[in-house]
């Protein structure tokens, strides 16, 4: 098998991809209670789950306010490609950019490639959200999503282009 189970070795040759599987599974994650970042903004539900999860993580006493948590939002470089993983019970490929207004390219499912995939926009950075408690014992942090983007927005028409950051933060964000 290669890359999180997707299984397509050849796939994985055109790619540049390591054909050796990984140490652990996506799809692991929540049953063994910890948050599954990766594409989590592509469901309310999944970050739902992953702050529900994060929540457990960090046991509180009697009177301690729910609002304790610390979010922080990171961008990463990374190396332009697809990489082939099995997500949420789907196989598929990842690395394609993501924009709050089209989300197509975060997932390809192998059931339904565009025609030629290769040819997806590749997400040149990472955004991280990551949580933590300041006031825990041990300190440790738990990423909530992982959305591989572009530096760029993505521009429908011509006309919208200096409509589309607002979008974001009013529409997407909720403000």
């Amino acid at each position: 098998m290669c890359l999180s189970g997707a299984g397509n070795k050849d796939l994985a040759a055109k790619l540049g991809q390591n054909a050796s599987p990984p140490r652990i599974f996506l799809d692991d994650l929540i049953p063994k209670s910890l948050p599954c970042p990766a594409l989590a903004l592509l469901n309310a539900d999944d970050l739902t789950t992953n702050l529900e999860l994060v929540d457990q993580r960090y046991p509180r006493s009697h009177g301690e306010p729910a609002q304790r948590l610390i979010v922080a939002v990171d961008h990463t470089y990374l190396q332009r490609s697809l990489q082939q993983v099995r997500l949420r019970g789907r196989a598929g490929l990842v690395g394609g950019c993501w924009w709050p207004s089209d989300p197509s390219s975060a997932f390809l499912d192998f059931a339904d490639l565009p025609e030629n995939p290769l040819q997806t926009p590749k997400a040149p950075l990472m955004l991280e959200m990551l949580a933590w408690d300041p006031n825990a014992a041990k300190k440790e942090c738990y990423s909530l999503a992982s959305m591989p983007m572009s530096l760029a927005p993505k521009i429908e028409e011509e006309k919208n282009r200096g409509n589309h950051v607002s979008w974001i933060i009013g529409g997407y964000w909720g403000g």
